[in-house]
């Protein structure tokens, strides 16, 4: 299972996960254009175009990734279906309403505070057409480096409190406890100081409120879905929903 490191402080391009897995199936029977929100190198964009949707926009906040995806292509026809867009999401990205068919969100809300994902969730229910699709893959609060009494009290703390984000740590690595060697492999990928984890509740929640209907909300199992090793903990690393613009 390979991880490529990306070209921004952003981590990795994941391996597909079932949730990346089921939007490419979405996207080869897709009417409209789908999108790739944070796609990295494109995998899951490519896979999307080699199962035959009609068009894919693969966005992405470092040019360099987009470079090397659209120099991976080859073939001049599958060319011709992908398009491609830099910026950073979501205040850098504008689309025609309804004008998408399906939308893939993979390890990019992890580092977006709770206003600009609120704001994201909105333009992306705007952008969808009418039974249009949201696919969003992302790190829960379950993942081992935070399964330890220090993070468990102040999570506990922040639910008292009512936050509506309360994964969202401004010195995340101040909660993170790994073996030498773990921590060692994290803090290569330079990552930034403020993390954002997830409960489904939440993150349903605010999808709700943009005036998405949930079809499936789930924790995921990131062994057998693609998560870095060092997340590796009890079955729950990933929260993966799935939903739908009425």
């Amino acid at each position: 299972m390979t991880h490529h490191p990306t070209q921004n402080n952003r981590g990795v391009m994941h391996p597909l996960s079932d949730i990346s897995q089921r939007f490419v199936q979405f996207a080869a029977k897709a009417e409209h254009p789908v999108m790739d929100m944070g796609c990295a190198y494109g995998n899951t964009v490519m896979e999307a175009l080699n199962q035959g949707a009609k068009k894919v926009i693969a966005c992405d906040m470092e040019p360099q990734h987009l470079a090397a995806l659209r120099d991976s292509i080859t073939d001049p026809n599958t060319l011709t279906r992908l398009e491609t867009q830099s910026g950073k999401f979501p205040q850098e990205f504008a689309f025609d309403p309804g004008s998408i068919s399906a939308i893939h969100i993979s390890h990019v809300l992890e580092f977006l505070s709770g206003a600009d994902i609120e704001a994201g969730l909105r333009r992306c229910f705007e952008w969808l057409h009418s039974g249009g699709k949201l696919f969003l893959i992302t790190y829960s609060i379950y993942i081992k480096e935070l399964a330890h009494a220090k993070f468990t009290t102040e999570y506990q703390k922040r639910l008292a409190q009512g936050l509506a984000w309360p994964g969202y740590f401004e010195q995340y690595n101040e909660y993170v406890c790994l073996p030498d060697d773990d921590t060692d492999a994290v803090n290569e990928l330079q990552l930034p100081d403020a993390l954002h984890m997830f409960d489904i509740p939440h993150l349903t929640h605010a999808m709700e409120q943009a005036g998405f209907t949930i079809e499936s909300a789930d924790y995921l199992d990131g062994k057998s879905n693609g998560a870095v090793p060092e997340t590796w903990h009890d079955g729950r690393e990933y929260v993966g929903i799935i939903a739908r613009k009425p």
